[in-house]
């Protein structure tokens, strides 16, 4: 009951604009304390596991994105966040928490680049307008571009 809305909380704090190294770390050391206690008999608690598994992807995709960039960092200082977060998506594996190849797939979304493409503004072709108003009345062909 309480798995869902605990696990969308967590995860958001994860995209809070403006977030440092250390802000970032203590929200993923939260979420390994919840998955490592999750594994506990107690009823209910391995929903813990399913909510994060299907919130994870995303957020670690935005923040390699938004935050792993090295903007500002010391390639000192980026190798040691960097093999931070490693580390917790390891014991995320040790622990079996997800399926083998999810924490794979979570390092992959976390540290592949992702280049921002912008969408591409295609010049208006005049060959193409012309054979698009053949196909239109005069008034919504003066209205191509």
């Amino acid at each position: 009951r309480h798995a869902a809305p605990l696990a969308r909380a967590v995860v958001s704090a994860l995209e809070e604009p403006g977030l440092g190294t250390d802000g970032v770390l203590a929200r993923l050391y939260l979420i390994s304390d919840v998955l490592h206690n999750s594994g506990a008999r107690a009823r209910g608690a391995s929903r813990y596991h399913t909510c994060f598994q299907d919130l994870l992807p995303d957020t670690l995709e935005s923040l390699g994105r938004r935050w792993l960039q090295p903007l500002g960092r010391s390639h000192l200082e980026q190798l040691k966040v960097e093999s931070a977060l490693r580390r917790v998506l390891r014991a995320w594996q040790d622990w079996a928490v997800f399926p083998p190849l999810f924490c794979k797939g979570l390092e992959a979304l976390l540290f592949a680049p992702v280049a921002e493409v912008a969408p591409l503004e295609a010049p208006a072709s005049e060959d193409l307008r012309n054979k698009i108003a053949r196909w239109l009345s005069p008034g919504e062909a003066a209205r191509l571009p």
